[in-house]
């Protein structure tokens, strides 16, 4: 006689791991979700953007630092648009993260026309992540401490709504990846923290749709689920 098989505990057994989704993994400090915390104004311009992470060390909700810093939000695509006209930007009220290594995620939509040193995150004055370094759309740079690091990626960033993926190692490799491949790398002195508390910088244009920011290098694995999630909830 075959021996008899536990379907139910089976089930229960599979079903108990918790799964992969970003607040899962250790290191989270501050989320910005698709379409998730996020309040305006009688102009349907940002007046929050709360933070998803749990963050409790840092409060790092997002607001307009000034009255005239709109951010015009599209409830239906969940798009932020940040444009130069508008002096677009959001900022903690005081608080930041200083980051040594790092992961951190962004669903963005550079507009290409007249795109230059296109800031996406970053604090103001010594701290920026930048695409279109200069005006080319392969360059990047990471700012930290004011000290720049460069990498001319392998490719031109794509048209339309895209996934990057920057990571800083513990030994100071910065690597960028987009939608999951990997464009290049560069040294740098991890002792040059990179320091958080906003999105644009006032002469940002482009659509940002998601930011996820953790204070250490997540594993290949990690990073390649939190993408996944990313991807499957932004349609890329």
């Amino acid at each position: 006689m075959l021996p008899k098989i536990n379907i139910l505990a089976n089930r229960k057994t599979a079903s108990a791991s918790a799964p992969t989704y970003p607040e899962n993994i250790t290191g989270i400090k501050a989320w910005y979700k698709l379409k998730t915390g996020v309040s305006v104004d009688g102009s349907n311009d940002v007046s929050l953007w709360a933070d998803s992470s749990g963050n409790t060390s840092e409060s790092m909700d997002l607001a307009p630092p000034a009255s005239d810093n709109d951010v015009a939000y599209n409830s239906s695509t969940g798009a932020m648009t940040f444009a130069t006209v508008d002096k677009s930007q959001l900022a903690t009220a005081s608080d930041q993260l200083n980051l040594g290594a790092f992961t951190i995620f962004g669903v963005v939509d550079v507009v290409e026309a007249g795109a230059a040193n296109e800031a996406v995150i970053g604090r103001a004055g010594n701290d920026e992540f930048r695409l279109f370094r200069g005006t080319a759309s392969a360059n990047m740079r990471l700012r930290a401490n004011a000290v720049n690091y460069d990498i001319d990626m392998s490719s031109t960033l794509p048209t339309g709504k895209f996934l990057f993926t920057l990571t800083r190692a513990s030994g100071g490799l910065i690597t960028i990846y987009i939608d999951g491949v990997s464009k290049g790398t560069v040294a740098s002195d991890v002792a040059n923290l990179f320091d958080f508390t906003r999105i644009g910088n006032g002469a940002t244009d482009s659509l940002i749709y998601e930011i996820l920011i953790y204070n250490e290098e997540l594993s290949s694995t990690n990073r390649t689920n939190v993408e996944a999630n990313i991807n499957t909830r932004h349609g890329l």
